[in-house]
């Protein structure tokens, strides 16, 4: 390896190391859950962390104080009391979205979208044993798996067009502007 190529590793960690707390975040909550009685404790590690992750953001990215904002809001409404599950499939929506934000290959998307869906299917099946909650899981679950069908079916027809799936090199293809501000 290059010297350049390293450093460009580097920039590349650096630019990541909020997605990479946020990810430590969940491992800690994960090793939380093995030890039942923390519910409390999870609630305030979660919220200090997902805290910590907007603070290393800082106003870089308005999208993820957004998703970060409501991330905080869904915990607190919650309650204290909510399984330490929750928190963790919580802290998961966030990371997935925070990846997609910052997606630039059509596989990054795919897999962000995934991290947000699986956890989402999750969340609205609970943990409970409530047959509403579970067909309305079911469904969504049916829903999202077709879409996920399609938008790979999408995406085959953008690399076969193309031959590539970084998002700048297409837009260059279509023309079409990639800035969003």
């Amino acid at each position: 390896m290059e010297l350049t190529d390293l450093n460009d590793l580097r920039k590349a960690i650096d630019g990541m190391m909020p997605e990479i707390m946020l990810a430590a975040i969940a491992v800690i909550v994960l090793i939380f859950s093995f030890l039942k009685s923390l519910n409390r404790t999870t609630f305030f590690v979660t919220l200090a962390g997902i805290a910590l992750y907007m603070m290393m953001i800082g106003l870089a990215s308005p999208f993820k104080i957004v998703v970060s904002s409501a991330a905080i809001v869904t915990i607190i409404i919650s309650g204290r009391e909510q399984k330490i599950e929750f928190h963790l499939l919580i802290i998961f929506v966030l990371l997935g979205a925070a990846l997609l934000i910052t997606s630039t290959n059509y596989i990054m998307i795919l897999l962000s979208m995934e991290m947000i869906s699986i956890s989402s299917y999750v969340l609205t099946a609970g943990t409970t044993p409530d047959k509403q909650r579970a067909e309305a899981a079911w469904k969504f679950f049916i829903y999202g798996s077709t879409a996920t069908a399609v938008m790979i079916f999408g995406m085959t027809y953008m690399y076969g067009e193309t031959g590539t799936l970084e998002l700048e090199v297409i837009s260059e293809v279509y023309s079409v502007s990639l800035e969003v501000f």
